[in-house]
């Protein structure tokens, strides 16, 4: 399968929003979770825990915010943001040996298409491909700012992509950002 056949596969995934995570809140904190019937695990880093309410496991699909908001405990510090996680389908790997690739194709329109705004930075290091942008689009979230940073990395056989947006109580900062996503990934194993 070609880069530009794999590009649909892609905007498939990025066209899932993070999700309106008012429901969040009075859970049991949960720091692992098998996806897609235990094909793939994942591990939130340190101080996220990840919302079983909003997420669909057998989807592939996952939310993980700070421990304090999912077990509605405000004496918990907790980290910045609010990170989406979705796993593709097997096959839909895409940025193993053509990472820069990836990188040239979300700095064009068509990438800005895919991603929904045209991003102020894209990069590739290390099989992770990822980019911020401001989403200037239609969805919003109340309490969470327009900034957004997406990242695009193979596991296994399967894309993963994940986002992740801050609050404005809370910013994130680009490097932490980064930061912060390059740690989920590494929590994803399968």
């Amino acid at each position: 399968m070609g880069f530009e056949h794999r590009t649909r596969i892609v905007a498939a995934v990025g066209v899932l929003g993070l999700c309106a995570c008012v429901q969040i809140g009075g859970q049991k904190p949960v720091q692992s979770l098998a996806l897609l019937e235990d094909a793939v695990t994942l591990s939130a880093p340190s101080g996220y825990c990840i919302d079983l309410e909003t997420s669909e496991p057998s989807k592939g699909f996952a939310v993980l915010a700070g421990c304090g908001s999912v077990i509605a405990d405000v004496s918990r510090k907790n980290p910045p943001g609010i990170a989406t996680v979705q796993i593709g389908e097997k096959g839909s790997a895409i940025v193993g040996d053509q990472e820069s690739d990836l990188v040239t194709y979300l700095n064009s329109e068509s990438g800005a298409k895919l991603i929904g705004a045209t991003p102020d930075e894209v990069w590739g290091k290390d099989g992770i491909v990822g980019a911020h942008f401001a989403d200037g689009g239609d969805f919003r979230v109340v309490g969470l700012q327009d900034s957004e940073w997406r990242v695009f990395v193979d596991k296994g056989d399967r894309l993963v992509t994940i986002r992740l947006r801050s609050s404005y109580l809370n910013p994130v900062g680009v490097d932490r950002g980064y930061a912060i996503l390059t740690s989920i990934a590494q929590g994803i194993e399968g």
